[in-house]
Protein backbone atom coordinates (compact mmCIF):
# COMPACT_ATOMS: atom_id res chain seq x y z
CA UNK A 1 0.00 0.00 0.00
CA UNK A 2 3.19 2.40 0.68
CA UNK A 3 4.52 1.83 -2.44
CA UNK A 4 0.99 2.52 -4.07
CA UNK A 5 0.64 6.02 -2.43
CA UNK A 6 4.66 6.24 -3.13
CA UNK A 7 4.10 5.99 -6.75
CA UNK A 8 0.50 8.27 -7.04
CA UNK A 9 2.86 10.80 -5.31
CA UNK A 10 5.58 10.83 -8.01
CA UNK A 11 3.51 11.00 -10.45
CA UNK A 12 1.84 13.88 -9.06
CA UNK A 13 5.06 15.86 -8.67
CA UNK A 14 6.26 14.74 -11.57
CA UNK A 15 3.05 16.44 -13.80
CA UNK A 16 3.34 19.13 -11.56
CA UNK A 17 6.75 19.90 -12.80
CA UNK A 18 6.45 19.37 -16.28
CA UNK A 19 2.39 20.55 -16.55
CA UNK A 20 4.11 24.44 -15.59
CA UNK A 21 1.26 27.68 -12.40
CA UNK A 22 -1.29 30.27 -11.92
CA UNK A 23 -1.81 34.19 -6.85
CA UNK A 24 -2.30 33.80 -3.33
CA UNK A 25 -5.13 33.29 -1.48
CA UNK A 26 -8.22 34.52 -0.45
CA UNK A 27 -7.78 32.56 2.84
CA UNK A 28 -11.65 32.54 3.82
CA UNK A 29 -14.23 29.82 3.25
CA UNK A 30 -15.09 31.10 -0.16
CA UNK A 31 -11.77 29.56 -1.46
CA UNK A 32 -10.97 26.00 -0.58
CA UNK A 33 -6.99 26.69 -1.13
CA UNK A 34 -4.91 28.86 -2.36
CA UNK A 35 -3.79 29.27 -5.95
CA UNK A 36 0.03 28.47 -4.65
CA UNK A 37 -0.95 25.30 -2.67
CA UNK A 38 -3.12 24.06 -5.67
CA UNK A 39 -0.65 24.80 -8.45
CA UNK A 40 2.09 22.03 -6.21
CA UNK A 41 -0.44 19.27 -5.77
CA UNK A 42 -2.63 21.01 -2.48
CA UNK A 43 -1.13 18.49 -0.13
CA UNK A 44 -1.89 21.07 2.22
CA UNK A 45 -4.78 23.36 3.04
CA UNK A 46 -5.55 25.84 6.13
CA UNK A 47 -8.83 26.33 7.51
CA UNK A 48 -9.23 28.60 10.83
CA UNK A 49 -6.77 26.94 13.17
CA UNK A 50 -6.45 23.66 11.47
CA UNK A 51 -3.84 22.46 9.13
CA UNK A 52 -4.78 19.79 6.79
CA UNK A 53 -1.84 17.44 5.16
CA UNK A 54 -1.57 14.08 3.20
CA UNK A 55 1.30 12.04 3.46
CA UNK A 56 1.73 8.63 3.33
CA UNK A 57 -0.27 8.35 6.30
CA UNK A 58 -3.06 9.58 4.73
CA UNK A 59 -4.90 12.54 5.94
CA UNK A 60 -4.29 14.29 8.90
CA UNK A 61 -5.03 17.60 10.83
CA UNK A 62 -2.93 19.21 13.36
CA UNK A 63 -3.87 22.85 15.20
CA UNK A 64 -1.50 25.79 14.22
CA UNK A 65 -0.20 25.85 17.58
CA UNK A 66 0.88 22.04 17.08
CA UNK A 67 -1.12 20.57 18.97
CA UNK A 68 -4.39 17.76 18.55
CA UNK A 69 -2.96 15.69 15.70
CA UNK A 70 -5.16 13.54 14.41
CA UNK A 71 -5.00 10.72 11.32
CA UNK A 72 -8.24 11.39 9.67
CA UNK A 73 -8.46 9.16 7.11
CA UNK A 74 -6.10 6.55 5.10
CA UNK A 75 -5.57 6.84 1.47
CA UNK A 76 -4.52 9.19 -1.00
CA UNK A 77 -5.46 12.60 -1.32
CA UNK A 78 -4.64 15.52 -3.47
CA UNK A 79 -5.63 19.05 -4.34
CA UNK A 80 -7.19 19.83 -1.14
CA UNK A 81 -10.19 22.08 -0.57
CA UNK A 82 -11.60 22.76 2.60
CA UNK A 83 -14.52 24.41 2.61
CA UNK A 84 -17.40 24.65 5.73
CA UNK A 85 -17.17 20.97 7.37
CA UNK A 86 -16.42 19.37 4.35
CA UNK A 87 -13.14 18.33 3.33
CA UNK A 88 -12.82 18.41 -0.85
CA UNK A 89 -9.97 16.07 -2.87
CA UNK A 90 -8.78 13.93 -5.50
CA UNK A 91 -8.17 10.27 -4.52
CA UNK A 92 -5.37 7.85 -6.16
CA UNK A 93 -7.66 7.40 -9.18
CA UNK A 94 -7.96 11.04 -9.27
CA UNK A 95 -11.58 11.13 -8.88
CA UNK A 96 -13.15 14.02 -6.38
CA UNK A 97 -14.40 12.69 -3.04
CA UNK A 98 -15.57 14.91 -0.11
CA UNK A 99 -14.76 13.75 3.47
CA UNK A 100 -16.04 15.50 6.92
CA UNK A 101 -13.68 17.53 8.86
CA UNK A 102 -13.26 14.99 11.44
CA UNK A 103 -12.80 11.93 8.78
CA UNK A 104 -16.13 10.47 8.43
CA UNK A 105 -18.66 10.34 5.59
CA UNK A 106 -16.21 9.97 2.53
CA UNK A 107 -18.48 10.45 -0.39
CA UNK A 108 -17.66 10.43 -4.01
CA UNK A 109 -18.88 13.79 -5.63
CA UNK A 110 -17.96 13.51 -9.50
CA UNK A 111 -17.82 10.71 -11.43
CA UNK A 112 -15.22 12.02 -13.53
CA UNK A 113 -11.71 10.38 -13.62
CA UNK A 114 -7.94 12.21 -14.50
CA UNK A 115 -8.88 15.15 -12.16
CA UNK A 116 -6.04 17.75 -11.64
CA UNK A 117 -6.16 21.08 -10.32
CA UNK A 118 -9.39 21.10 -8.24
CA UNK A 119 -9.85 24.50 -7.06
CA UNK A 120 -13.31 25.41 -5.22
CA UNK A 121 -14.29 29.17 -5.06
CA UNK A 122 -17.94 30.83 -4.04
CA UNK A 123 -19.18 27.08 -3.51
CA UNK A 124 -18.39 26.11 -7.32
CA UNK A 125 -15.87 23.62 -8.10
CA UNK A 126 -13.04 24.12 -11.09
CA UNK A 127 -10.90 21.50 -12.65
CA UNK A 128 -9.76 19.60 -15.69
CA UNK A 129 -10.51 16.03 -16.54
CA UNK A 130 -9.39 13.69 -18.84
CA UNK A 131 -8.44 10.22 -20.43
CA UNK A 132 -5.24 10.65 -20.72
CA UNK A 133 -5.62 11.23 -24.33
CA UNK A 134 -7.89 14.65 -24.28
CA UNK A 135 -8.92 16.93 -21.38
CA UNK A 136 -11.50 19.95 -20.93
CA UNK A 137 -11.68 22.77 -18.37
CA UNK A 138 -14.97 22.29 -16.33
CA UNK A 139 -17.09 24.02 -13.33
CA UNK A 140 -19.87 22.49 -11.48
CA UNK A 141 -21.66 23.27 -8.00
CA UNK A 142 -19.55 21.24 -5.16
CA UNK A 143 -22.42 18.80 -5.20
CA UNK A 144 -21.62 17.65 -8.61
CA UNK A 145 -24.25 19.04 -10.01
CA UNK A 146 -24.69 21.84 -12.55
CA UNK A 147 -21.58 20.47 -14.57
CA UNK A 148 -20.45 22.73 -17.74
CA UNK A 149 -17.79 22.85 -19.84
CA UNK A 150 -15.81 25.73 -20.49
CA UNK A 151 -12.89 25.49 -22.55
CA UNK A 152 -11.50 22.29 -24.58
CA UNK A 153 -7.94 24.39 -23.82
CA UNK A 154 -5.62 22.25 -22.22
CA UNK A 155 -5.95 24.68 -18.57
CA UNK A 156 -3.18 25.19 -16.21
CA UNK A 157 -2.68 26.84 -13.00
CA UNK A 158 -6.23 28.14 -12.60
CA UNK A 159 -6.69 31.91 -11.12
CA UNK A 160 -10.49 32.54 -10.00
CA UNK A 161 -10.49 36.04 -9.25
CA UNK A 162 -14.16 37.09 -9.22
CA UNK A 163 -16.23 36.86 -12.42
CA UNK A 164 -12.41 36.17 -14.44
CA UNK A 165 -10.63 32.79 -14.70
CA UNK A 166 -6.49 33.52 -15.71
CA UNK A 167 -4.65 29.88 -16.47
CA UNK A 168 -1.99 28.75 -18.49
CA UNK A 169 -3.02 27.34 -21.54
CA UNK A 170 -1.15 24.53 -22.33
CA UNK A 171 -2.65 23.96 -25.82
CA UNK A 172 -1.24 27.59 -27.21
CA UNK A 173 2.14 27.70 -26.05
CA UNK A 174 1.30 27.91 -22.27
CA UNK A 175 -0.01 31.40 -23.09
CA UNK A 176 -1.68 33.56 -20.18
CA UNK A 177 -5.73 33.02 -21.31
CA UNK A 178 -8.83 34.57 -19.04
CA UNK A 179 -12.35 33.45 -19.31
CA UNK A 180 -15.29 34.22 -17.38
CA UNK A 181 -16.92 31.59 -15.03
CA UNK A 182 -19.73 31.30 -17.27
CA UNK A 183 -17.47 30.30 -20.34
CA UNK A 184 -17.59 33.16 -22.70
CA UNK A 185 -15.20 36.18 -23.66
CA UNK A 186 -11.88 33.80 -23.74
CA UNK A 187 -9.25 35.85 -23.96
CA UNK A 188 -5.46 35.71 -25.15
CA UNK A 189 -3.60 37.86 -23.06
CA UNK A 190 -0.02 37.48 -23.87
CA UNK A 191 2.53 36.16 -26.94
CA UNK A 192 5.26 34.54 -24.26
CA UNK A 193 5.14 31.32 -22.40
CA UNK A 194 4.32 32.07 -18.55
CA UNK A 195 4.78 29.47 -16.21
CA UNK A 196 3.81 29.02 -12.76
CA UNK A 197 1.63 31.82 -13.42
CA UNK A 198 -0.52 33.91 -10.15
CA UNK A 199 -2.64 36.84 -10.13
CA UNK A 200 -2.65 38.88 -7.24
CA UNK A 201 -4.78 42.28 -7.08
CA UNK A 202 -3.56 43.75 -10.61
CA UNK A 203 -0.39 41.82 -10.78
CA UNK A 204 0.83 38.37 -12.77
CA UNK A 205 3.55 36.74 -11.22
CA UNK A 206 5.28 34.14 -13.65
CA UNK A 207 8.07 32.39 -14.48
CA UNK A 208 9.75 32.83 -18.91
CA UNK A 209 10.77 29.94 -20.58
CA UNK A 210 13.84 29.98 -18.84
CA UNK A 211 12.46 29.96 -15.27
CA UNK A 212 13.55 33.41 -14.59
CA UNK A 213 10.97 35.19 -12.60
CA UNK A 214 8.55 38.32 -13.68
CA UNK A 215 5.96 40.34 -13.02
CA UNK A 216 3.58 42.39 -15.27
CA UNK A 217 0.34 44.00 -14.80
CA UNK A 218 -2.78 42.51 -15.93
CA UNK A 219 -2.89 45.27 -18.60
CA UNK A 220 0.32 43.74 -20.27
CA UNK A 221 2.40 47.21 -18.93
CA UNK A 222 5.34 47.55 -16.51
CA UNK A 223 6.50 44.00 -16.97
CA UNK A 224 9.83 43.60 -14.26
CA UNK A 225 12.02 40.66 -13.67
CA UNK A 226 12.29 39.82 -9.86
CA UNK A 227 14.90 37.25 -10.40
CA UNK A 228 17.52 35.86 -13.23
CA UNK A 229 17.91 32.59 -11.15
CA UNK A 230 15.89 29.84 -12.20
CA UNK A 231 12.84 29.13 -9.97
CA UNK A 232 10.30 26.21 -9.92
CA UNK A 233 7.40 25.26 -7.45
CA UNK A 234 6.68 29.09 -6.94
CA UNK A 235 3.79 29.28 -4.05
CA UNK A 236 3.40 33.05 -3.01
CA UNK A 237 2.26 34.01 0.38
CA UNK A 238 1.90 37.58 1.87
CA UNK A 239 4.87 39.72 0.81
CA UNK A 240 6.99 36.39 0.15
CA UNK A 241 7.67 33.68 -2.68
CA UNK A 242 8.50 30.37 -1.58
CA UNK A 243 10.55 28.83 -4.89
CA UNK A 244 12.41 26.12 -5.19
CA UNK A 245 16.42 26.85 -6.97
CA UNK A 246 16.64 24.80 -10.13
CA UNK A 247 20.08 24.46 -11.52
CA UNK A 248 23.00 22.64 -10.39
CA UNK A 249 23.24 20.25 -7.34
CA UNK A 250 19.93 19.94 -5.10
CA UNK A 251 17.04 21.63 -5.34
CA UNK A 252 16.35 23.64 -2.14
CA UNK A 253 13.78 25.84 -0.93
CA UNK A 254 14.47 29.81 -1.01
CA UNK A 255 12.18 32.89 -0.59
CA UNK A 256 12.72 36.43 -0.95
CA UNK A 257 10.59 39.26 -1.42
CA UNK A 258 7.92 39.87 -3.72
CA UNK A 259 10.19 43.21 -4.67
CA UNK A 260 13.09 40.17 -5.76
CA UNK A 261 14.89 41.53 -2.21
CA UNK A 262 16.15 39.46 1.29
CA UNK A 263 16.66 36.13 -0.83
CA UNK A 264 17.36 32.97 1.83
CA UNK A 265 17.66 29.50 1.38
CA UNK A 266 15.47 27.69 4.01
CA UNK A 267 16.37 24.54 3.52
CA UNK A 268 19.01 21.55 2.34
CA UNK A 269 16.70 18.81 1.23
CA UNK A 270 16.22 17.77 -2.69
CA UNK A 271 12.85 19.98 -2.57
CA UNK A 272 9.68 19.88 -4.65
CA UNK A 273 5.40 20.72 -4.41
CA UNK A 274 5.73 23.43 -1.76
CA UNK A 275 2.52 24.18 0.12
CA UNK A 276 2.52 26.89 2.28
CA UNK A 277 0.30 27.10 5.49
CA UNK A 278 0.11 30.18 7.84
CA UNK A 279 3.83 30.12 9.05
CA UNK A 280 4.47 26.68 7.66
CA UNK A 281 5.55 24.98 4.55
CA UNK A 282 4.79 21.47 4.05
CA UNK A 283 6.94 19.88 0.86
CA UNK A 284 8.00 16.69 -0.70
CA UNK A 285 11.56 15.67 0.22
CA UNK A 286 13.71 13.65 -2.20
CA UNK A 287 16.24 12.78 0.02
CA UNK A 288 13.72 10.96 2.09
CA UNK A 289 12.25 9.00 -0.72
CA UNK A 290 9.48 11.22 -0.72
CA UNK A 291 8.39 11.46 2.70
CA UNK A 292 6.04 14.81 3.24
CA UNK A 293 8.11 17.20 5.36
CA UNK A 294 7.49 20.53 6.56
CA UNK A 295 9.46 23.32 8.10
CA UNK A 296 9.57 26.74 9.35
CA UNK A 297 8.85 30.09 7.10
CA UNK A 298 11.79 31.24 8.62
CA UNK A 299 13.61 28.04 7.94
CA UNK A 300 13.42 26.35 11.89
CA UNK A 301 12.17 23.43 13.07
CA UNK A 302 12.20 21.56 10.35
CA UNK A 303 10.73 17.84 10.56
CA UNK A 304 9.37 14.26 9.06
CA UNK A 305 5.39 15.00 9.27
CA UNK A 306 5.20 11.08 9.42
CA UNK A 307 6.79 11.08 12.73
CA UNK A 308 4.69 10.22 15.35
CA UNK A 309 6.38 12.92 17.25
CA UNK A 310 5.36 15.76 15.16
Amino acid sequence: MKNIKAICVLILCMGILFLPSCEDKRQSNDYGNTVGNISNGGTAAQDGDWIYYSNFDGLNKINIDGTGKTELKDGYFAYINVVGDWIYYCDNIMMINKIRTDGTEKTRVSGDTGVFYLTIADDWMYYIAGDGYTEAFYKSNIDGTEKTKLTDDTVRHINVIGDWIYYCNYSDNFYLYKIRTDGTQRTRMSDEARYWVTVIGDWVYYCDANSNMYKIRLDGTNKTQISGEACLYINISGDWIYYVKAGVGKRCIYKMRTDGTKIAQLNDDDSANINVVGDWIYYWNGDSGGRIYKIRTDGTERQDTEQRGE
